[in-house]
């Protein structure tokens, strides 16, 4: 069924990405040895589980292959009401926020964290016959949501044209989010110029931009100096930004006059968002956004703010309290521009380089 030599063809093509050989080779070695039925729906956290690969890792792996020519990629919708799938489509541009469900013949809503579901099939130019149509799914935790694509950093690199219409919105009921800026920026332009100031800037953007990518996260944009990244899991965000203080003290130390450190303020907060199309981007948006940024402004710099609804997470907690002997943890009340009720923070100090 298989045309083999296409596939190895492509499979190349897909290491040409930079993504391990050894993981292309053992996906080429899993597609080959795949029934026709595990081709037509491929579900990522069913291969994660049985061969203990990194989900995340197995996403970057799967979008390449997409990439490549190797898989196609679908997205799919269910109702919440009766968790039966209703629709699904082969491209983010189709999406829409309202759907309807022809079993219960009742409209609902897309939630890209709750109820639309990624999955992949083989790429019918690599088959000499039909795939079986895959049967109708229901709902349920083993599937991947939505949201893990949305903060992949590989699908927004692979496939930066692939967003939302531009008039539809989709909600997500729980997505992390840092902001970083860089203080003082207009002042090192000023004391070194704009070559040596410029070129700083610029690792620091690799910098945030390699941890963020490495801690499951991903740059929805850049403004000015700042950065805003999202992340599914907010053990994730808490997880990138402690490592990126961590990297630019390690950074500032090249220096012994420190005429040219890099001092960075983050803020890290969580909470519902819609995410829509902005210039063509993938983009997020609402209230918990807005309150993220604020929270960034919180920082003086070298330190970490969390917002409440990100510190008083119960994982995220256990985790600030492992990290007691290396950082010094400071609760306050602070009033945020826009907000008429003073809310809670969390400092962190920065690492110790």
């Amino acid at each position: 069924m298989l045309i083999i030599e296409r596939l190895d063809d492509r499979l190349d093509n897909v290491k040409a990405l930079g993504l391990d050989p050894d993981w292309v080779d053992w996906l080429g070695g899993w597609l080959k040895e795949a029934t026709p039925e595990m081709l037509a729906r491929i579900n990522p956290r069913t291969i994660a589980a049985k061969t203990e690969a990194d989900l995340h890792y197995l996403l970057h792996l799967l979008i390449g292959a997409v990439k490549a020519g190797v898989l196609d990629l679908h997205w799919e919708h269910y109702c919440p009401h009766c968790k039966g799938q209703a629709h699904h489509e082969d491209s983010l541009k189709n999406i829409k926020a309202d759907n309807y469900c022809p079993a219960c013949k009742v409209d609902f809503e897309n939630v890209i964290d709750h109820n639309v579901v990624i999955s992949f099939s083989l790429n019918l130019a690599l088959c000499d016959a039909p795939l079986p149509e895959p049967p109708m799914m229901m709902l349920d935790n083993e599937q991947v949501r939505a949201v893990e694509l949305f903060t992949l950093q590989a699908f927004r690199e692979l496939f930066p044209n692939d967003v939302l219409p531009a008039d539809q919105s989709l909600q997500v009921r729980d997505i992390s989010l840092m902001f970083t800026d860089l203080r003082g920026s207009t002042a090192l332009y000023e004391r070194l110029g704009d070559s040596k100031a410029y070129h700083l800037v610029r690792d620091h953007f690799r910098v945030l931009f390699e941890v963020v990518g490495n801690n499951r996260g991903a740059v929805v944009k850049t403004i000015g100096d700042a950065v805003m990244a999202v992340f599914s899991d907010p053990l994730d965000a808490l997880r990138c930004a402690v490592t990126a203080q961590g990297k630019i003290a390690r950074f500032n130390q090249r220096d012994e006059q420190h005429e040219d450190d890099l001092i960075v303020r983050i803020g890290l907060d969580r909470g519902p968002a819609i995410s829509v199309n902005l210039n063509e981007r993938l983009d997020f948006f609402g209230t918990t956004v807005n309150r993220a940024a604020r929270v960034e402004g919180l920082s003086g710099g070298n330190d970490i703010v969390l917002g409440g609804s990100i510190y008083f997470d119960s994982q995220v907690r256990k985790a600030v309290e492992g990290l007691e002997n290396q950082l010094r943890v400071e609760q306050f009340n602070a009033k945020l521009k826009g907000y008429d009720k003073p809310v809670t923070a969390v400092r962190l100090s920065a690492p110790r380089g």
